[in-house]
């Protein structure tokens, strides 16, 4: 059961299939980030430096409990082989891990009470970013503005990705086959898998067919606005770029049992998002 749980919820979450996920005791986690990475100079025959480790800011993240509970009729849970209740559990699963995916945008306890920080409340200053030719209400995308988001991730194109909406997405393959000048589609990319060695993944609809990513943000006095996303996620090493937090595991299933004529079963997750390097994530923002 907690295999085919686990199977299903990384299947239709992007994050929780592309994530690293750092493993907590209890419900926070503390980290150093290392702001700056300490001097270097030269010395002559006899010489000495002078100690210097940089500076090591103290950080905490915050794991947040989500999930739900599901309830089928006992009369009907025990029929069938009990397939009403694997696809109600099915079901539950996959909007856990949608949920997730929208938190990372979207998290922040001040609007969504007990949610983690998502990324939404954490990118400020120079990792967000506004089109260059936005007046204040926001500007047609251009691939210098795609360029401009993409530097603003440290590191190589080719462990970074892209995240955005599908009109977004659209957009950006429009501007790409004209920039080709003449070239065929197949040199560009069919389905546009990636936009100068980064990696592009579209953002779907959450449990509730409700999209994540959309043109409905407002910036300035629009409202048809959007916001594409640049991302290093950390590998297998503890402590690198952008990663998840867990407690236990990333789905946890506890049999409620039968309360009266109903069977329940409790479907959550304990986790969150953590973000280990300043520049390891930005944001493009006012994009019409």
């Amino acid at each position: 059961m907690r295999k085919g749980l686990i199977q299903k919820i990384t299947n239709e979450s992007l994050f929780l299939k592309l994530l690293h996920f750092v493993q907590v005791d209890g419900f926070t986690y503390e980290y150093g980030e290392q702001a700056t990475l300490g001097g270097i100079a030269f010395r002559g025959i006899n010489g000495t430096y002078t100690a210097d480790t940089g500076i090591v800011n103290p950080k905490i993240e915050n794991l947040a409990i989500f999930g739900g509970i599901t309830q089928v009729d006992a009369a009907i849970a025990n029929t069938a082989g009990g397939q009403a209740r694997a696809n109600a559990l099915l079901a539950k699963v996959r909007a856990a891990g949608l949920y997730f995916d929208r938190m990372v945008f979207q998290g922040n306890p001040a609007v969504t009470p007990k949610s983690f920080f998502g990324l939404n409340t954490r990118l400020t200053g120079n990792q967000l970013l506004v089109p260059a030719a936005d007046a204040g209400n926001g500007a047609a995308m251009v691939l210098t503005d795609i360029d401009r988001l993409i530097d603003a991730v440290v590191g190589p194109n080719s462990e970074k990705i892209l995240v955005m909406c599908k009109a977004d997405r659209r957009a950006l393959k429009k501007l790409i086959l004209s920039a080709a000048q003449g070239a065929a589609l197949t040199d560009v990319g069919k389905s546009l898998p990636s936009y100068d060695d980064v990696e592009i993944h579209v953002m779907d609809e959450d449990g509730d067919a409700s999209p994540i990513l959309t043109k409905n943000e407002t910036y300035g006095s629009s409202n048809v606005t959007s916001s594409i996303y640049c991302m290093r996620l950390g590998k297998s090493e503890v402590g690198e770029w952008v990663q998840g937090v867990v407690n236990n595991k990333l789905v946890n299933h506890t049999p409620l049992y039968q309360v009266s004529t109903y069977i329940q079963d409790l479907v959550e997750m304990i986790g969150g998002l953590a973000i280990f390097h300043g520049r390891s994530a930005a944001r493009l923002r006012g994009v019409i």
